[in-house]
């Protein structure tokens, strides 16, 4: 039987390439639609679900100064200071709160182009210090962000400038792509009291130290280069010193979701701004399913016109054999045998 259908497909190619061959594409066309359908499904029930989860967790409120802007200034009413985090801690809506430490200094960055080239790029940078727990999951596997540790310190890079690499400057310069192994890992010089655009203040002198990537961060509150809370704050208290220890937000999580709003309430009438995550995520959350509605449509409409290719093809192939089919009748062959012939035969052309 088998012999019998290998000889029908190889004779079914020969006789019909041109026919053969739409047919394959058609088929191979259609396969490809319906994996792209349940690899973006997968993408959105998987790995997209639980990074939107990660990065805009549900329960949690973004806390930081109310803007005031006067003419082309923008000030803060309000500051996130030692004080205003004790008062957000003391609620008993929430949870916990993650501060996220400010520099009182200028800081800038020398990084080798290329690296080991000896010759470096400076440039400000903006340096935030946050504890481990707001970047969970977000470490490189086996990378250690502890504030006790010397040198090389461990930094977490914001996502953000390797996206503008990639999707500004490879794509307009027809450079290659990086991943974010070719970041993670690698160590560059951060000078501390120091700015490329004003000089140095400050009594204590401006010293270099070496920082090492310990991963990347997707977090739209850490762009810029974030360090363990503990070695911002000891570097603070050296070139700042007397200064008062100011965040830039507080990360803070409700108890449940239903007191999310009794969080965000207290916080407007604290004086500052609130912000919650739970309408971020609902917003990506869309984003995602509408690009997954929009997989699944293109497969479907592949696939249908895949489906009319092979039925068409088919359907002629069937009409060509009726004579052969009724002269098999006659001569005594049975219904399920002419059956199997003929669905044979519609096999070797899909």
């Amino acid at each position: 039987m088998l012999r019998a259908f290998a000889t029908l497909l190889l004779r079914e190619l020969l006789r019909h390439p041109a026919r053969s061959l739409s047919l394959l594409f058609a088929s191979c066309a259609a396969a490809f639609a319906l994996t792209a359908a349940l690899t973006a499904a997968l993408l959105v029930s998987g790995g997209v679900e639980d990074a939107i989860s990660r990065l805009f967790p549900e329960r949690r409120v973004l806390v930081r100064a109310r803007p005031v802007d006067i003419s082309f200034l923008r000030l803060e009413a309000g500051r996130l200071d030692d004080a205003a985090l004790g008062r957000l801690r003391a609620q008993p809506t929430v949870e916990r709160v993650l501060p996220q430490l400010s520099a009182a200094f200028p800081v800038s960055a020398i990084i080798e182009i290329p690296p080991g080239s000896g010759s470096g790029l400076a440039t400000d940078a903006i340096l935030h210090g946050a504890p481990r727990e707001l970047l969970e999951g977000e470490l490189a596997k086996g990378r250690r962000f502890d504030g006790a540790m010397g040198e090389p310190y461990p930094v977490v890079v914001s996502a953000f400038f390797l996206d503008l690499f990639n999707l500004g400057l490879a794509e307009a310069s027809g450079l290659p792509k990086l991943s974010p192994a070719a970041v993670v890992g690698r160590e560059f010089d951060l000078v501390l009291g120091s700015s490329t655009l004003a000089p140095s203040s400050g009594s204590a002198r401006p010293r270099t130290v070496r920082c090492r990537v310990a991963g990347l961060t997707a977090q739209p509150a850490l762009v810029g280069l974030t360090v363990p809370l503990e070695t911002l704050a000891a570097w603070n208290a050296e070139f700042a010193p007397g200064r008062p220890a100011l965040y830039a937000a507080l990360h803070a999580d409700a108890r449940s979701a239903a007191e999310l709003e009794a969080l965000l309430d207290f916080v407007n009438e604290a004086g500052f701004r609130g912000e919650a995550a739970l309408g971020t995520a609902e917003r990506a959350r869309s984003v995602a399913q509408g690009m997954l509605a929009l997989a699944w449509l293109g497969a479907g409409l592949v696939g249908a016109l895949a489906a009319a290719a092979v039925h068409g093809a088919a359907a002629g192939a069937l009409r060509e054999r009726r004579g052969s089919w009724g002269m098999m009748r006659a001569l005594g062959a049975g219904r399920a045998r002419v059956a199997l012939l003929a669905a044979s035969s519609t096999v070797s052309l899909c």
